[in-house]
């Protein structure tokens, strides 16, 4: 997390809720990152608010390969991405 927030050059809040963490980066440029993390301090998922799509190479590390995929397969039906496997579940 703090490579990330260190990538994005952002500011982090740190949100305790029952069951997880929320960890919010917020850019110098007002781009809003949300990462999702369990009791066991995995990220379990990410979003973002933002004029353009954050380096999710970064953000997935060595889940991006999985979301790739997904969303490759996503854009040939028209619908929308959705990657989940028992490490990882991402949707859009």
């Amino acid at each position: 997390m703090s490579l990330d927030r260190e990538v994005l050059r952002g500011e982090v809040r740190e949100e305790a809720h029952s069951g997880y963490k929320l960890h919010k980066i917020t850019t110098p440029d007002g781009a809003v990152v949300r990462e999702y993390v369990s009791p066991e301090g995995k990220v379990f998922a990410i979003s973002w608010h933002a004029r353009v799509i954050p380096d999710l190479a970064q953000l997935l590390g060595s889940y991006f390969p999985r979301v790739q995929q997904a969303a490759q397969t996503a854009a040939h039906r028209g619908g929308p991405l959705l990657a989940v496997s028992y490490q990882l579940s991402a949707f859009s």
